[in-house]
């Protein structure tokens, strides 16, 4: 994905929080799950997400943890 881990932990942490906010997500949440406070990830699952989030279009802000 050629991403930093801060850059997937703000995608996460903003998706969350939207679905906190909003008590819906509309679209695939970034893929993954943990273990021990050890976070892994399906190689499948994030390539169909980010199919999806390209498809979409999504244009993240995770400062202002916003989704356009």
């Amino acid at each position: 994905m050629n991403m930093t881990e801060e850059e997937v932990r703000g995608i996460i942490d903003t998706e969350k929080s939207i679905l906190e906010k909003t008590s819906s997500f509309s679209g695939k949440m970034f893929p993954y799950f943990t273990v021990d406070g050890k976070t892994f990830f399906y190689k499948k699952a994030i390539d169909e997400w980010l199919e999806e989030a390209s498809a979409e279009q999504r244009d993240y802000n995770t400062k202002e943890e916003w989704i356009m």
